[in-house]
C-alpha cells in the first residue's frame, strides 16, 4: 500500500482558562500556505468571547498556529484512509513565531515549513 503525506497550516481558536491552558478546540481555519503576517499578529493573545458565544464553559479565547501532518494510505480505487495525524504548534519567542523541530509524535518538521514561517514574518503588512 502506498502512503501519501499532506501538510496543512491551521489557525485554531481555543477556549482557554485564566492561565491560557486549552480547554477545547472550537474552530479551525485551514490554509495551504502560511497565514499572512496580519493573522500571525493576532495569535497568542487571550481575549474575551463574544456575548453570543455558544460555548459557556469558558469565556476566554486564544488563537494558535499549528502545522498539521496527515498520512493517508491508498487503499486503491480512489479510496484513501487516514493512517496518522500529527501536529506542530508554533510558539512565540522574543517576538518571533517558530515551529518546533518535531511534530508531537516525533516526526521531523520539514525545513520548508520553518522557512515559510520565517519568510512571512519578514514581510510588511
Amino acid at each position: 500500500m502506498k502512503k501519501k503525506t499532506h501538510y496543512e497550516w491551521d489557525i485554531e481558536e481555543h477556549a482557554v482558562d485564566a492561565n491560557g491552558e486549552c480547554i477545547d478546540v472550537l474552530e479551525h481555519s485551514h490554509h495551504d500556505k502560511c497565514p499572512s503576517l496580519f493573522l500571525l499578529s493576532e495569535l497568542g493573545n487571550i481575549y474575551p468571547a463574544n456575548d453570543d458565544d455558544q460555548y459557556t464553559y469558558s469565556k476566554l479565547r486564544q488563537c494558535v498556529l499549528v502545522l498539521v501532518r496527515d498520512v493517508w494510505i491508498d487503499e486503491g480505487a480512489g479510496v484513501f484512509d487516514l493512517d496518522e495525524r500529527d501536529w506542530a504548534y508554533a510558539e512565540k519567542e522574543n517576538g518571533i513565531w517558530n515551529l518546533p523541530l518535531t511534530f508531537t509524535y516525533g516526526v521531523k518538521v520539514p525545513k520548508r515549513f520553518h522557512n515559510e514561517l520565517k519568510k512571512i514574518q519578514k514581510e510588511r503588512v
